[in-house]
């Protein structure tokens, strides 16, 4: 199923080896029946084992004028829409894992937003593995914002508590259109046993506005893509990550592109990690600058707190600038609980776990506050102290 495996020779796989999972087989994922599900909230798309379960889910808050279908629906409904917004090729060489989704895809959400529809509600796509083990699913989400449309979108990967094994292999495009603005949330909280891999594409238009929110803390390893190209003038780019890591073994490797093909765009990235026991955290941010983008502002930053000697953490921030008048810049910072700050806790009675979850919480309020919404950031907060498995 998977056409090309990268190796550690190749720059971007550096720090990640797919050799024992190159040995594995993996089954088709098969539609299951599931007699219920809860809903958190907002607006809900539940997908079984990577297939739409219209049972399941909740459209009721979904305005009319709102084009929302399983993919393989829209393939048969709209297939020009898809053809406009969704025909992309993957370069196997490039984006290998994303190239063998277009080959193998099961199903995922086509979303059309129509020229100045704003919906109030979140909608929240949830992906949920379970009674399959060692099973393949290949989601693929195609979400367009029209002319000064905004949405909010959380893609939601979650797991029953006896599923093991399986891989996730999913690709989302993101397309604004003049002035649109997309809140982008990812949850990424697989069975501590699974691999997920994960593409997510944007494409902005002149004036748009797109936040990109990454919550990592399952699987066993997972690697994710985020690709924005901002490729006409005044777009605005806001990229967000949280990686937790409990779990011996556990690794999350994120690869991180702003590509400015436009003047006067700008972009940030500010990504954060917390890492217990033998975990690995790998982070390469790159902000490409063309020729043409004059007046571009961008910044990037990643910071990680280990909490343990056998935590590892590999970060490369990049700068590639081929344009004049710009301002671009970078940091990137690796340390351990303040020492200080812990013994003061714990001297006014705090148990060691509570003081250790304090600073932590303090260690990433900032980047948690710049979730505008309250009930988003609760939400947040929420699914970053649950755990599930």
């Amino acid at each position: 199923m998977i056409q090309r495996w990268p190796t550690s020779r190749e720059e971007k796989w550096k720090y990640t080896s797919l050799g024992a999972l190159s040995q594995k087989t993996f089954a088709p994922s098969a539609p299951v029946a599931l007699d219920f599900y809860p809903h958190d909230w907002g607006i809900s798309f539940v997908f079984v084992n990577g297939f739409f379960n219209a049972d399941l889910s909740d459209l009721h808050l979904l305005p009319k004028e709102v084009v929302a279908l399983s993919l393989s629906q829209a393939l048969k409904t709209h297939a020009d829409l898809i053809c406009l917004y969704g025909s992309r090729e993957f370069d196997i060489n490039q984006y290998p894992f994303a190239a063998s989704n277009t080959a193998s895809l099961s199903d995922g959400l086509f979303l059309y937003v129509p020229k100045q529809c704003v919906i109030e509600s979140p909608i929240h796509l949830t992906f949920y593995s379970t009674e399959q083990n060692d099973f393949m699913s290949c989601p693929r989400n195609i979400i367009v914002a029209d002319t000064e449309s905004e949405i909010t979108l959380i893609e939601d990967y979650r797991a029953n508590f006896d599923v093991t094994g399986y891989f996730t292999n999913a690709v989302t495009e993101l397309t604004t259109k003049h002035c649109a603005k997309i809140h982008y949330v990812k949850i990424q909280d697989e069975h501590r046993t699974a691999t997920h891999f994960s593409h997510v594409f944007v494409n902005q238009s002149a004036g748009s506005h797109v936040d990109t929110f990454f919550v990592d803390k399952g699987a066993s390893l997972s690697r994710s893509e985020l690709v924005v190209h901002l490729s006409e003038p005044d777009a605005v780019c806001d990229m967000k990550g949280l990686v937790f890591l409990e779990h011996a073994g556990q690794q999350v490797d994120h690869q991180v592109v702003a590509d400015h093909a436009a003047p006067g765009c700008s972009s940030r990235m500010v990504y954060k990690g917390v890492l217990k026991t033998q975990s690995t955290s790998v982070f390469n941010g790159k902000v490409l600058v063309r020729p043409i983008a004059s007046e571009t502002v961008s910044h990037q930053e990643s910071h990680y707190l280990m909490l343990s000697p056998h935590a590892e953490v590999n970060t490369q921030p990049q700068l590639e600038i081929y344009a004049d008048n710009v301002k671009c810049t970078h940091g990137a910072t690796i340390g351990s609980l303040a020492q200080e700050a812990y013994f003061y806790l714990r001297s006014r009675g705090m148990d060691a776990a509570d003081a250790s979850a304090m600073l932590m919480h303090a260690f990433v309020s900032d980047v948690l506050s710049a979730v505008s919404d309250p009930a988003m950031r609760e939400y947040l907060l929420m699914r970053i102290d649950h755990v599930e498995h």
